[in-house]
């Protein structure tokens, strides 16, 4: 007991963030949630609807985490709306969890990872993709988890439970297209680390990675044997291969979409409008700078080639979205947010009235940014009359 009143004693300041922030996370992707919109899209039904039998499942063994998940909450709950859309609000939570562990590390602090995991979950596409049955949530997922898997297992004096770890987030993330690509440029950055962990850990510690990765792999195997189809989805390709200017259009309207004018389905935007704002643009410059002065940096290196990698996927136009890019483009973004206030104390070390005068307007700033996202999503989105249209679909209950 005594314990327990120490600990709240010095460090009441990081509990009180955290349970505050767990109250906004699940108040974020809870709200109106079976009502928001009202009925299913026939891309939620669809989705849905290939998880109902294990049959289905290992026939598309692709996205297997998501389906399963699905799966388990139809046996658990129902299959109303709200249960329908509660898978996704799960990984939903479990990517802002990972968002936080990992600007915790980077940042080295408490507030600047509460502050950086506000932006990210209050953005616009985090909210569509979190609240909508699709497995595109798991490329954000699968991008944070890699990373906050590379930064435990480089960090941990836990040897063996690294290991054991590193093993089971391999033989889940490889489920997701595209992301195997990303899997094989984590092992070969830590490629001395694995290496130096096989030979010193204990044998039964080996062995039981080995059991892990097999039992893992296993319904892999099964459903590339039943269909051979579901290796291009795997390594994230399309069913038919673009050329020549369809690529470059393509690439552009990465960017295009990101900063201009969306031109997504009325299923999971609003409008034309940007994915993101002008504070966005900016920060996502600043904070693009502040990786560039710490090039040499491993988190830099990996940003780089895993930037690359996502735009490349995306430009195929297969099974990879613009969500395997939105944790890597935040990530920016809030170290834009930390670099420029760390330069405006740097400037006014001594003065607390401009020191708080900067972080007043910046905080402001940010206020104005995530309310700009909320609005988009939880008043202009769902009242849309293109957005009402493709939402016609009634649960499986109904």
């Amino acid at each position: 007991m005594k314990s327990i009143k120490t600990l709240i004693a010095n460090q009441w300041q990081q509990l009180s963030l955290s349970i505050l922030l767990v109250i906004v996370t699940l108040s974020l992707l809870l709200f109106r949630l079976s009502t928001h919109p009202l009925k299913l899209s026939s891309t939620e039904l669809d989705t849905y609807n290939s998880s109902l039998s294990l049959h289905k499942i290992i026939h598309n063994i692709t996205n297997l985490p998501f389906k399963l998940a699905e799966h388990s909450v139809k046996f658990l709950f129902g299959q109303n709306v709200f249960d329908i859309r509660l898978t996704p609000v799960l990984f939903g939570a479990i990517a802002v969890l990972l968002m936080f562990y990992i600007l915790k590390f980077w940042l080295s602090s408490w507030w600047y990872a509460a502050l950086g995991t506000v932006i990210f979950e209050t953005s616009s596409w985090f909210l569509h993709t979190a609240r909508f049955n699709s497995p595109s949530i798991l490329l954000m997922d699968g991008v944070l988890v890699l990373f906050a898997c590379g930064i435990w297992f480089r960090h941990t004096r836990k040897r063996g439970l690294a290991l054991a770890i590193s093993t089971i987030v391999i033989g889940t993330v490889i489920y997701v297209p595209g992301l195997i690509y990303l899997i094989a440029l984590g092992i070969i950055v830590e490629r001395e680390t694995i290496i130096h962990e096989l030979k010193h850990n204990k044998a039964y510690v080996k062995a039981l990675c080995g059991v892990l990765f097999l039992i893992f792999l296993a319904p892999l195997s099964i459903g590339i044997y039943k269909n051979p189809e579901v290796l291009k989805p795997i390594f994230g390709l399309p069913s038919h291969f673009l050329f020549g200017r369809s690529i470059l259009f393509n690439f552009l309207d990465i960017f295009k979409s990101l900063f201009v004018s969306g031109s997504f389905s009325p299923a999971v935007w609003l409008g034309k409008i940007p994915v993101l704002n002008i504070f966005e643009d900016i920060m996502l410059v600043l904070g693009a700078y502040a990786f560039w002065q710490n090039k040499t940096l491993v988190r830099s290196k990996l940003l780089v080639v895993g930037l690359a990698l996502s735009l490349v996927l995306i430009t195929l136009s297969g099974p990879v979205n613009l969500s395997i890019i939105i944790p890597l483009i935040y990530f920016l973004i809030v170290t834009g947010v930390v670099y420029m206030l760390q330069e405006w104390f740097k400037v006014f070390p001594n003065n607390p009235v401009a020191r708080g005068l900067g972080v007043g307007v910046l905080c402001l700033a940010i206020l104005f940014s995530c309310n700009y996202h909320l609005r988009e999503y939880y008043v202009a989105w769902s009242n849309s009359p293109a957005t009402q249209k493709v939402f016609d679909q009634l649960p499986p209950s109904i």
